[in-house]
């Protein structure tokens, strides 16, 4: 035996150290190779066995082991302590930032103290199994961990009968809670193991609170979430998993599951500060629903028939149409001479009521469908059931859609852009932009000699944040059943009628979402930029696709006037327009696609499969992404 470790032994005797158990933790836990660790932990043990008071010594550690701050320790560690996120956050914020007296006999205070990493947790559950068996005579009892289950029991009591969780059970009485039923007999379970009685069927009431949390966690994914939701069915969950281990540990002890819940105590001892994983979890069933309720909307963005390939036709032909109106509109705010916050709010009403007209008409704007649509390819990668022939069909219909609406907004904007200059310098013998803007126009188009590439990127990064406040405004509806409220309102009734109420409320269902991811795209493309230009001095410019081939058309006209238009110019701009939709697409598309693949666990690596079957069919039958379907 070392000195150290003799020191170590005898300050645990009766009458040593007050801190002996801290300091034999903080021994074996050094910070060295897991193999010095366990090195450590058979020497502590071997020395034990040899020393003349090892009966006493054994007596301590079990006391130590079994001290009623033990059965908080089993029971919450690892789980949030507050019944609210914001709590909880302030909870967490405070006990990493504020200094506070610790209390010395709190095994849970302990491990803090001890600055337990994740290493320690990976140490211990790759321990071998015999050299745990060692220390089974010093570990909590049987009773200690029925304990720790009965007040995991009252805790998921509690989180099961919140405000909100009652209400989306329907508000049953709340003496027939499962969780209630689980508490009581959870409570008579420890109480039939003081007596010696035989322990009540704990594994029905348990089953039964499970079969009612998945129930409810159907009825949030129906009916859409919050993160205050999400936080209160994942504190569930975790309450009635650790109920279910305590109790497998006291009534089927088996060393392996104790090595994994000890060393998974240990990883929460190592994490349970962490505001940001507090978040990260909150926020990943919020993030998931937004994204299906973006996706829903995406799959309604495929071409997979002829018939949705002329229905896109024409509907980006409108929409283009529309576009150049839009584009007018926004050259004629840019001649008032209105205040910088005056003239950015009409640049927004300019572009989202252009956008909006174009969601209730159900007309397609290109690039803003690549964000949707990528969230409609993230649920099918998540459909495992799937074989790769209807995966590789799904991204051919998305990709023929954004041929096809490119297209049609394209020579629509282009061509009514030419017209109505023409008309205009019939009957005005002038054109609508001078040749200065005209010039000025073209060179910031130029996929070179400009900033196309950056403010390209930037507005496609607009798009995905425009798609995700869509994704989040249906979700928002549908949890607080928004439509169904407009339609029941008393006040609405009165002043619209029973059935204007009911229409209303079908619209809002169907365009909600639609008409709030636009109202933002069109803050992100016209208050934005005017914002950060004239008060913080930062030039963002817009380059959407769209808006951008009406702009180019518009300045053809005017050069050509005064022989300053040629093919090269043509050629030039036209490069610029195809350089901007490819940045929209591409960019938006990626952020999406990588936002919907987080919120559903899905690892790139795991579809390399799926992407070489792609390349393979893009390259051999490219016409099946670019052309017009067969049927």
């Amino acid at each position: 035996m070392s000195a150290a470790l003799e020191r170590l032994v005898a300050r645990a005797l009766p009458g040593g150290s007050p801190t002996w158990f801290q300091e034999l933790l903080g021994w074996v836990l050094c910070d060295a190779p897991p193999a010095e660790r366990t090195s450590r932990l058979l020497a502590l043990r071997a020395a034990i066995d040899a020393h003349p008071m090892c009966d006493a010594l054994v007596a301590r550690l079990r006391e130590r082991w079994n001290d009623p701050s033990m059965v908080r320790f089993l029971a919450e560690t690892g789980i949030p302590a507050q019944l609210s996120l914001v709590h909880e956050l302030f909870h967490r914020a405070s006990i990493s930032i504020l200094p506070r007296v610790r209390d010395e006999h709190d095994i849970g205070e302990t491990f803090i103290d001890l600055a337990v990493t994740q290493s320690h947790a990976a140490w211990l559950d790759a321990l071998p199994t015999e050299t745990l068996a060692a220390w089974r005579d010093v570990l909590p009892s049987r009773a200690l961990l029925m304990h720790a289950a009965r007040l995991t029991a009252v805790r998921a009591a509690g989180a099961g009968l919140t405000t909100y969780l009652l209400h989306l059970a329907g508000n049953p009485p709340v003496q027939d809670s499962p969780f209630l039923e689980l508490a009581a007999r959870m409570a008579a379970t420890v109480e039939a193991e003081r007596t010696g009685a035989p322990l009540p069927d704990w594994q029905a009431s348990l089953a039964r609170a499970r079969s009612h949390q998945d129930w409810l966690a159907s009825r949030i994914d129906r009916q859409g979430v919050s993160t205050e939701a999400v936080f209160q069915l994942e504190l569930l969950d975790a309450l009635l998993a650790r109920l279910g281990t305590l109790m497998l540990l006291a009534t089927r002890p088996g060393r392996r599951e104790a090595r994994h819940f000890a060393a998974d105590l240990l990883r929460a001892v190592a994490a349970q500060r962490s505001i940001t994983d507090l978040v990260r979890t909150a926020q990943k069933r919020l993030a998931r629903k937004v994204v299906e309720f973006t996706g829903a909307a995406g799959a309604d963005y495929t071409v997979r028939t002829r018939a949705e390939w002329k229905a896109h036709l024409d509907g980006s032909i409108a929409a283009g149409f529309l576009t150049t109106f839009t584009s007018l509109g926004k050259h004629a705010i840019g001649t008032l001479p209105l205040a910088p916050v005056l003239a950015g709010l009409a640049y927004w009403v300019n572009y989202s009521l252009s956008f909006c007209l174009m969601q209730v008409n159900h007309w397609q704007l290109a690039s803003k469908q690549p964000a949707m649509t990528a969230a409609a390819l993230a649920g099918a990668l998540d459909d495992q059931d799937r074989g790769h022939e209807e995966e590789i069909a799904l991204i051919a219909g998305i990709t023929r859609s954004q041929v096809v609406v490119t297209f049609g907004n394209a020579v629509a904007t282009i061509a009514l852009a030419l017209l109505l200059d023409t008309l205009f310098g019939l009957f005005t013998r002038h054109r609508i932009l001078s040749v200065a803007k005209a010039q000025a126009g073209l060179q910031q188009i130029h996929p070179f000699h400009s900033l196309t590439v950056v403010f390209a990127t930037t507005t496609g990064i607009s798009l995905w944040l425009s798609s995700l406040a869509a994704g989040w405004a249906a979700n928002w509806s549908t949890f607080r059943q928004f439509p169904e409220a407009i339609r029941r309102d008393e006040r609405i009734r009165r002043a619209l009628g029973r059935r204007g109420a009911q229409d209303l409320g079908d619209f809002l269902q169907e365009h909600f979402g639609g008409i709030v991811g636009y109202v933002t795209l069109g803050m992100l493309l016209g208050f934005l930029p005017v914002l950060l230009d004239r008060f913080f001095g930062i030039g963002l410019e817009v380059r959407h696709i769209t808006l951008q081939a009406a702009s180019v058309a518009f300045c053809w006209l005017p050069l050509l006037d005064v022989g300053l238009l040629g093919w090269r110019e043509v050629g030039w701009s036209l490069a610029g327009i195809a350089l901007t939709g490819v940045l929209n697409f591409a960019v938006s598309f990626a952020l999406a696609l990588r936002t919907a693949m987080r919120a559903r666990d899905l690892h790139p690596g795991e579809r390399m499969a799926l992407w070489r079957d792609l390349w393979r069919t893009a390259v051999t039958r490219p016409g099946l992404f670019l052309g017009r379907p067969d049927r």
